[in-house]
Order: structure tokens, then C-alpha cells, then sequence
């Protein structure tokens, strides 16, 4: 009764997992985007938006939709940006399930050891979460000491990252030379990579 499933229960509907007449009722908005709604329901503060994605989702990646959020436009961008990242732990079992960033009403939750169908792989985790998020309780277990920046100012990009040509300039080769400049974006950029995955090895 809560959830105005009724009509559906005493006609005998049955849930089906992805079947086309939903699909078919709003395939006309299908690409049309949802940014604008999103940013004015965030500017009003009233209302709170919890975002979760399973890390394992290919999907959906937490990393684009981490993106999409970092470049939202509202009135606490920069705020949300730096916000404080934390490890979220569940009370069932006192385990980390995932990892929580939070500012004013925009919470950003990556569910761990889930895919696309997050309440199918964690049921239990999913349960908590909503429970969490409903009644206003805190996902913020434990701090991440993690560094946080301000997205860039301008159009140029943040003054404080060096570019892939200072970066070039940076390394050396095995033989302890510095490699010559200029170098060109491309160069430089694959050298970091180079460099980066000798670290990394």
C-alpha cells in the first residue's frame, strides 16, 4: 500500500526484470538528459539525491558518473568537490561495503564487491544504504586521508598541475640524461606513461 503497488498486486501483475512496455512508454525521452533537473532539485536544498554505483559496473562506471558529478554545475561545486571522502561501514556485519563523498544534498556512494545490479550482488548492503539514506543517518564511518583540489578556475585549467611538457622535462632515462626540450604534447605524454608504469612494475 505504502509503495501504490495495489492496482498491480490484485490485477496479478507479476514483476518482470527489463521488459519492453516501460521501455516502450518512455523511449521518447531516451536521450534527452536529466543535467538541468538535477542541478535545480540540488540548488533548492531541499531536496537530498544519493548517486551509488557498483565499482564493478561496467556498465554505468562509478568513474564517469564520479565525472559528471565533479562537473555539475550547482552552487556548491567547488564545496562537493573537495568534500571529505569517507569509508562507509555496515552495521550487520562491521565491514567497509563502500566509500562515501558528501555535501550539503548530493551524496556519491561506490558500493563495493557489486556490478550494475547493485541490490542483486549486496542485498544486505542495499538494504542498509536505503535504510541509511532515508532516515537521514550518516554513511561517514570513517575518514579517508585523502588530498583533495578545487576544480580549475579557468578554461586554461589549475596553474598548480604541470603540464605534460613540464612533466617531460621531469623525467630521466635510465642513463640519468635529462630529455630534451621542447618535446611535443604526444612525446611528453607518452613518456609519463612510460614513467609511470616503470614505477608502477
Amino acid at each position: 500500500e505504502a509503495l501504490h503497488s495495489l492496482p498491480s498486486y490484485e490485477s496479478g501483475q507479476q514483476y518482470q526484470e527489463c521488459t519492453d512496455p516501460p521501455y516502450n512508454a518512455l523511449v521518447h525521452q531516451d536521450g534527452l538528459g536529466v543535467t538541468e533537473d538535477v542541478k535545480d532539485l540540488l540548488n533548492t536544498n531541499k531536496v537530498r539525491m544519493l548517486f551509488f554505483n557498483g565499482v564493478m559496473d561496467l556498465i554505468c562506471n562509478h568513474v564517469g558518473n564520479e565525472i559528471f558529478l565533479e562537473e555539475l554545475e550547482w552552487n556548491y561545486q567547488k564545496d562537493w568537490t573537495q568534500a571529505a571522502r569517507y569509508a562507509w561501514v555496515t552495521s550487520f556485519d562491521q565491514s567497509v561495503a563502500g566509500y562515501m563523498k558528501e555535501y550539503k544534498n548530493l551524496l556519491y556512494l561506490k558500493v563495493l564487491e557489486s556490478g550494475h545490479m547493485v541490490p542483486m550482488d549486496q542485498p544486505e548492503v542495499s538494504l542498509e544504504m536505503m535504510q541509511t539514506f532515508l532516515y537521514s543517518r550518516s554513511f561517514d564511518s570513517s575518514l579517508q586521508k585523502l588530498q583533495r583540489l578545487a576544480p580549475p578556475s579557468s578554461k586554461d585549467g589549475d596553474s598548480s598541475c604541470p603540464t605534460s611538457e613540464e612533466i617531460a622535462k621531469l623525467i630521466q632515462t635510465k642513463n640519468g640524461s635529462i630529455m630534451p626540450s621542447p618535446i611535443n604534447k604526444t612525446t611528453a605524454t607518452q613518456s609519463s606513461i612510460i614513467w609511470l608504469a616503470s614505477i608502477v612494475a
